[in-house]
């Protein structure tokens, strides 16, 4: 897949499903870090590249995957708040 433009697919760790004491966290709890790894990049991005670690807006995007452990999200370059 490539991505045009100044877009960029991050990939997102969801907070695991257990806190200390064993008390079980319903899924609509679930956090999503606002922190997150870059997996592609559009052909004008030129401040972040593959493997970067950065922050981002959280209402930020549109989901491209979601999945228990994980959630893909399609934003832009303009979204990112800082490169770790």
């Amino acid at each position: 897949m490539q991505l045009l433009g100044n877009r960029i697919l991050v990939e997102q760790k969801r907070e695991s499903k257990t806190a200390s004491g064993l008390i079980i966290i319903p899924e609509e709890s679930k956090e999503v870090k606002k922190e997150a790894t870059v997996l592609l990049v559009g052909d004008e991005v030129t401040k972040v590249k593959e493997g970067d670690t950065v922050i981002f807006d959280a209402y930020a995007g549109n989901i491209f995957s979601d999945t228990d452990d994980s959630l893909q999200t399609l934003i832009t370059e303009d979204d990112v708040w800082a490169v770790l």
